[in-house]
């Protein structure tokens, strides 16, 4: 019953006037569902035009050019080919194969084909419903004399699209929702226009460890805890329009430090292991390499161009991702002091000091109280200080005007105007796991995040903040998922304020991790199985998993969720390094404190060399795309802020 009416542009015209044409005199005279042939190079997209049509409801399709002096009709062909695939539709090789363009019976050639291809569609009826307005948006493209020939090929070409989108309409399985939800996801992904606006402010949040792996964990218990089955459903930054893979090996180490990834992505250069901002001369533990290797991080810059800067973490500030922003290294380890003979060298504390007075950094909480005291003075909270040259950094950096805070009460009461700096140290060391956290005694991320923002907001010229969800990492290390993704999904509701509390137009939030971590999952579990627990087997009959634990080959249940490496492992030194797995119930496997089993025995698991993901939203956000180095994150900060 379609109605298929072939629009024509006559002459040439250029890619503006092309578009102007369309949507200003062609689109309005169209009823949504015209299907417009655009007769141009496939490899030259007019997205002006494809926006004007789409507007207006229209389908379009590009017409691979017949001249002979443009490419050859097979290499755009190709493209044609490809996406009529994309849209659903049908093609018929035989129309375009039979078109040679320098063969002098090309129109009787074409005429058959395309009468053969109507045929085969049906639609051999709608040569009655041609039009007058027959074109060639190419002045060169010429298929030959005969009017009759142009109408068919014309006419089949529309048709070949019609067809394939009522049949796609007709398909068993468009009334799924699958279906519908798969399609509506396409047509999200076509309405995408890229934001190319120069970012007032940028976001740089890292879930430390949160490989895809931990990710997908942290999804499920999310979703499980919502009353779902997990799978379906989505985190905070999961919904961001673009993403992309990041390599995070660095210069000397295939698995990689989360010193120098987090650096790499401050300063823009791969960095050696255990460093700090420092040029790959610069040797671990060498602090005599320090000098002439030390390198300018992003901080450094939009602090330079008028932007205020921030850190929030639930690691100690002064710990291997917060100290990215701001410290410059020969080792990560050095929080508190150097090696007596590193007299030229500063500890990372004393960078965060030196950095707020320099006016590089306005807003740092987090943990790490210790490492600002004298060695055993008495802190809030019963902690001591460590440091032995004797300072007292927050009495400085109160004294130099700094507000300071320990615990919620104390934060919750910073002046958050914007016109003093702020030092929030709110624990001895690392800030407690979700799982383990009191509010009263310490804000949530969620908490943090919105006080870091509106105080940076107060800066007309913007800013760039850096959130780290810390102990994602550190439960990882301890084997222990069930607080792994407790923490994440205190960092995905993190994302969700800092988005809330943004506007796109102006604000480039980046979501990733600095590395990935040995987990891994096991079995063919069925869904619905509580992803801290052990595996459930599949229901043939239902969607939920039917409740009955899987059974490996030692007769023995096992958890979905394990570690290759780790302090859970199986095997035991008084076994000689032999071992056999615990008979584990649910209750056990879901415990807050157990440790997934694991294959070789280590004190603390391992990071993982393989790739984490990237989801960004804001300014340039769409060059998040394909697999990239880590270090190219910084690049598309700097780009973002300096556009335009």
């Amino acid at each position: 019953d379609a109605m298929i009416a072939p629009w024509v542009i006559k002459g040439a015209m250029d890619g503006p006037a092309l578009a102007a044409y369309v949507e200003k005199v062609l689109a309005p005279e169209l009823d949504p569902g015209t299907v417009v042939v655009l007769d141009t190079l496939a490899t030259h997209r007019n997205k002006d035009a494809e926006a004007a049509l789409r507007a207006h409801g229209c389908w379009f399709l590009y017409l691979p050019p017949y001249s002979p002096d443009l490419n050859p009709i097979e290499q755009a062909f190709s493209k044609l080919k490809a996406h009529l695939r994309r849209i659903g539709a049908r093609t018929f090789s035989g129309l375009f194969n039979a078109i040679d363009p320098k063969s002098p019976a090309i129109s009787a050639k074409a005429r058959q084909a395309s009468q053969r291809g109507l045929d085969r569609i049906r639609f051999s009826d709608l040569q009655s419903q041609l039009c007058d307005k027959l074109i060639c948006a190419n002045k060169n493209a010429n298929f030959g004399e005969d009017k009759t020939m142009k109408k068919a090929l014309a006419v089949s070409i529309l048709a070949l699209t019609a067809s394939g989108s009522l049949a796609q309409d007709m398909l068993p399985q468009a009334k799924s929702d699958w279906y519908i939800a798969g399609q509506a996801t396409v047509d999200a992904m076509l309405a995408r226009q890229p934001n190319t606006n120069t970012a007032k402010n940028v976001i740089l949040m890292i879930a430390d460890g949160n490989g895809v792996g931990t990710n997908y964990a942290t999804r499920m218990f999310d979703g499980q805890q919502k009353g779902g089955f997990g799978d379906e459903n989505v985190l905070s930054y999961e919904a961001f329009p673009y993403l992309a893979l990041v390599k995070t090996y660095n210069i000397n180490a295939s698995t990689p430090d989360s010193a120098p990834t987090a650096a790499s992505m401050n300063t823009g250069v791969k960095q050696r292991f255990n460093l700090l901002n420092l040029g790959e001369n610069a040797i671990t533990e060498d602090c005599s390499t320090e000098a002439g290797n030390e390198l300018t991080t992003f901080a450094e810059i939009v602090s330079e161009a008028g932007k205020s800067v921030g850190i929030v973490s639930t690691a100690r500030l002064t710990h291997a991702t917060p100290a990215a922003v701001y410290a410059k290294t020969a080792y990560r380890n050095w929080e508190d002091a150097v090696p007596e003979e590193c007299t030229t060298s500063r500890d990372i504390a004393t960078q965060l000091f030196d950095s707020m007075q320099a006016g590089v950094i306005d807003f740092a909480m987090g943990g790490g109280r210790r490492h600002f005291a004298p060695d055993g003075a008495a802190l809030d909270e019963g902690g001591k200080g460590r440091r032995k040259d004797g300072r007292d950094l927050i009495a400085e950096a109160q004294a130099a005007g700094a507000q300071y805070a320990w615990n919620t009460e104390t934060a919750m009461a910073l002046n958050l105007d914007g016109s003093t700096p702020v030092l929030a140290l709110l624990e001895d060391s690392h800030m407690k796991y979700e799982a383990d956290r009191d509010d009263a005694d310490e804000p949530s991320l969620v908490d943090m995040t919105k006080m870091a923002i509106e105080y940076l907001s107060k800066n007309e010229g913007g800013y760039f903040l850096e959130i780290e969800a810390g102990r994602v990492d550190h439960a990882n290390h301890d084997g222990n998922l069930a607080r792994t993704v407790r923490d994440g999904v205190a960092f995905a509701e993190a994302v969700a304020m800092a988005d809330e509390m943004t506007d796109d137009a102006d604000t480039l939030i980046i979501v990733t991790a600095d590395h990935d971590h040995a987990i891994s999952f096991n079995g063919y579990c069925g869904r619905g199985t509580p992803i801290t627990g052990l595996c459930m087997g599949v229901d043939n009959e239902g969607i939920g998993h039917n409740g009955e634990p899987v059974l490996a080959s030692d007769g023995r249940p096992y958890t979905v969720a394990g570690y290759l490496n780790g302090a859970g492992s199986v095997l035991r030194e008084d076994m000689n390094w032999a071992g056999v797995r615990p008979n584990l119930t649910q209750e056990e496997a879901m415990d807050i404190d157990y440790v997934q089993q694991a294959l070789i025995p280590r004190s603390s698991e391992t990071h993982s060399p393989v790739d984490v993901a990237i989801y960004a939203k804001g300014p340039w956000a769409h060059l998040f795309d394909g697999t990239i180095e880590q270090n190219v994150i910084f690049h598309v900060m700097h780009h973002a802020v300096s556009a335009n």
